[in-house]
């Protein structure tokens, strides 16, 4: 089975797709309970499929976070741990094949090809594609200006969120 990556610029619809992918489909994904769990993603996910309620999306997310243990997770501390630069063009050989067992781990518990939405991945194709070269990409666009609009909405909110908090706490 080949993995398939879902890659675009923050805030350009990723997270949308890939909660529909993940709901829609038969497919494997990186759960929130196994970035907790980052050194050792699928046994987390394995535990949570056992012990873990089953996650039903409601679209909405959080800067691309979904709440829920079994939720689609970017993963963002799992693949940190092998790409801890913003841009890779080439992974060291041991980490290929950890990252590629890692793949098959979450594709054999699911049973099904492993998808998954990192915006990072973007900066990472090079490197994704030398340790799986029949690797799918979906390469989500939008209109740049309404991404901007979008992540400066995004950030306008934060601030407000913070400030709010900190009034609170004065």
């Amino acid at each position: 089975m080949n993995p398939v990556f879902i890659v675009g610029a923050p805030r350009s619809g990723t997270t949308l797709l890939y909660q529909l992918v993940c709901r829609a489909f038969d497919v494997a994904y990186i759960p929130n309970i196994s970035n907790l769990f980052y050194f050792f993603p699928v046994e987390a996910a394995r535990y949570g499929l056992g012990h873990c309620r089953y996650h039903v999306t409601d679209y909405k997310s959080d800067h691309g976070h979904e709440k829920g243990l079994m939720a689609p997770s970017e993963a963002g501390k799992v693949w940190n741990r092998w790409f801890p630069d913003e841009y890779v063009e080439s992974t060291p050989a041991k980490w290929c094949v950890k990252i590629a067992e890692m793949v098959e781990g979450f594709q054999s518990l699911f049973n099904a090809p492993l998808v998954n939405k990192n915006v990072k991945h973007s900066n990472r194709i090079p490197a994704l594609t030398e340790i799986f070269p029949e690797a799918k990409f979906i390469h989500v666009t939008r209109d740049p200006a309404n991404t901007a609009i979008s992540i400066l909405q995004a950030r306008v909110e934060q601030f407000r969120f913070w400030m709010r908090t900190i009034g609170r706490i004065r």
